[in-house]
């Protein structure tokens, strides 16, 4: 299988699984949906730290107000007490009592000092209040720091979870495809007429032409005739026997020169003799051995199996718009 490149940025293109579709996507186009998809999935990540130092926060700014509060209660007070020692009637008759009270009051030296106190007091946990909420603000922006490089935001983008998605995906699909397709049988249980059909319709798929079977009667036992670029080919398909002979090798040769064709092939997952061998070497007869047989098989799967792969490719989503709009959703609901 190629490997996908961007046409804008020459770069190696990458693979994330939505649904039932292996998407192909651009690292550069895709980097700031990258960024969105990255940034939400951290905040889900780290949902729970960041829903502490939400609560750390809100009560860094109870503390604060309370602070504002313990500092200056006994300057404040006054602007309450009035209404119970003096009733007043009018703005004039509060203000009158207020300043009263001040001056009787809170200009007392014991008073001054006790109020020096709580400024003091009040003063160090407005101190302390916002050195929390400041070491806060810093450990949530650890937490959601921005990453140094496109690079590092996209190692982040692919875990191993989202790379494991895709690996399991396609080899759900290859094993599903593979109890499918035709060779899933072993050759050694089938028929000699099933392997003889079996052999033509691989011959079909390493794009032999013209490809068709001899009828059973037929005096010379020529199973297949194929045409190839080097001309008329003659198969003779052997299965299920001990050994293939001397003998074997002769027919399928004179059946060569008899139909007027240019190849002769032996096909067989039997065990040839060395005799067999030679003979065959002698007289230009190709030999399809168990060992030959598989290595073809492997290449027509191979080859079937990328065709049938790309069914499960969306290229249609270069910069993972789609996709960031779908992952989005999802990460919202989590």
């Amino acid at each position: 299988m190629t490997e996908n490149r961007c046409y804008i940025h020459k770069v190696k293109a990458a693979e994330v699984l939505v649904d039932d579709k292996i998407v192909v996507y651009c690292p550069k186009c895709a980097e700031a949906n990258i960024h969105k998809i990255v940034m939400q999935e951290e905040k889900v990540l780290k949902s729970e730290e960041l829903a502490s130092l939400r609560k750390r926060r809100q009560i860094g700014m109870k503390e604060l107000w309370k602070s504002v509060v313990l500092a200056f209660y006994i300057e404040i007070l006054p602007l309450f007490i009035v209404f119970f020692t003096h009733s007043p009637k009018s703005i004039l008759e509060y203000s009158s009592g207020v300043e009263e009270i001040y001056r009787n009051f809170i200009f007392q030296p014991i008073v001054l000092a006790i109020a020096l106190c709580f400024i003091g007091l009040g003063g160090y946990f407005w101190f302390s209040a916002t050195k929390s909420l400041k070491q806060l603000k810093n450990e949530e922006a650890i937490l959601l720091k921005p990453f140094a490089n496109e690079t590092e935001i996209h190692e982040k983008f692919q875990t191993p979870s989202k790379v494991k998605q895709v690996n399991e995906f396609v080899n759900i699909n290859k094993m599903k495809y593979d109890s499918n397709f035709f060779s899933n049988r072993k050759i050694t249980q089938m028929s000699q007429y099933d392997f003889k059909l079996y052999i033509a319709k691989l011959l079909q798929k390493l794009n032999f032409e013209n490809v068709r079977l001899t009828r059973d009667d037929s005096d010379f036992k020529v199973d297949i005739f194929a045409d190839s670029p080097d001309g008329k080919v003659a198969f003779r398909c052997i299965n299920n026997v001990n050994f293939i002979n001397t003998d074997d090798v002769h027919k399928i040769a004179v059946e060569k020169v008899y139909y007027d064709c240019d190849i002769s092939v032996l096909v067989t997952t039997s065990k040839v003799t060395a005799d067999a061998k030679n003979l065959s070497d002698t007289l230009r007869v190709n030999l399809w051995n168990d060992q030959y047989l598989k290595e073809k098989i492997a290449f027509v799967e191979n080859a079937q199996w990328v065709d049938h792969l790309q069914d499960f490719y969306d290229y249609s989503d270069q910069n993972l718009k789609k996709y960031t709009e779908h992952e989005l959703r999802r990460l919202a609901q989590a």
